[in-house]
């Protein structure tokens, strides 16, 4: 129950996060151009973090009874204050994005929502390279953009042809350059916390830390797939390419799920050195 509970929580936790990055950097590339996403993304981003904070509580007390039982919680939050203030800020950030209207700014929150992920878990482990929260950062930024295409890029009903093509291309402007760097980072970073081939392999967390790479990749492919087979059909105005692109958007956004679900019980259930 407890296990449950508090995967539940950390996948929650990734689902605020990422929103609130793919909400920041859509509206910074013009591929939404609604301000609500913002306001939206910082909300998101504030949900996620309590759901971070009542996932690493329940963690301590080990009781879903005493969730909200904060007597032992000064000995949570040393590790994640500095995640914490980045992801407020991020979401501030945001909000102040849309107020101002000012789409440079939204990018800057959702950098500071994905820094937060290298200031905090293996990034900041004893015995890591210093220079691993780069990595984790990036990784996590380039994860949020893409986590959330399925939303801004769905062709709506009302939605015209050069309005979705216009999105689809402003994305796969960025797509290009996404693609490599989530594989090599997700892969390199696997590689480090799972102490190399022979862990990554050999444990569980490791084989599962591979599952989600897998995952991914596959999430990434049905990306490519819409860029070298629908994009043209779409420009062109066929009915089909429309259905097809929902169907890819749809499984896209499922893979995606299923990689949080899969990191969530990874590192809830096991560890690095299980």
């Amino acid at each position: 129950m407890t296990g449950s509970l508090v995967i539940s929580a950390k996948v929650l936790f990734y689902l605020g996060s990422l929103f609130g990055i793919g909400a920041g950097t859509h509206y910074a590339v013009w591929i939404v151009p609604s301000r609500r996403w913002l306001w939206v993304g910082a909300a998101s981003a504030l949900l996620a973090i309590s759901f971070r904070l009542l996932g690493l509580n329940l963690e301590m007390v080990g009781d879903p009874v005493r969730i909200f039982d904060f007597s032992m919680f000064g000995w949570v939050w040393p590790g994640v204050r500095d995640q914490v203030f980045a992801l407020v800020l991020g979401a501030g950030i945001l909000a102040i994005a849309s107020l101002m209207r000012l789409r440079f700014v939204a990018f800057i929150g959702a950098l500071c929502v994905a820094h937060g992920f290298g200031l905090s878990g293996h990034a900041r482990s004893e015995g890591m390279p210093d220079l691993l929260w780069v990595l984790v950062s990036a990784h996590v930024l380039f994860a949020g953009f893409w986590f959330v295409a399925p939303l801004t890029l769905w062709p709506r009903q009302g939605h015209n042809r050069p309005d979705v093509s216009r999105r689809l291309h402003a994305f796969s402007r960025i797509a290009i350059y996404a693609v490599p760097v989530m594989i090599v980072a997700g892969l390199w970073l696997a590689l480090i916390i799972a102490d190399g081939p022979t862990g990554l392999l050999g444990s569980t967390y490791g084989r599962l830390l591979l599952l989600k790479l897998v995952v991914i990749t596959a999430a990434l492919a049905l990306g490519a797939y819409n860029k070298f087979r629908l994009m043209q059909p779409i420009d062109a105005g066929e009915a089909g390419a429309f259905v097809h692109l929902r169907r890819s958007l749809s499984l896209e956004f499922t893979l995606f799920l299923a990689a949080l679900i899969t990191i969530a019980a990874a590192t809830t259930l096991f560890g690095p050195h299980s």
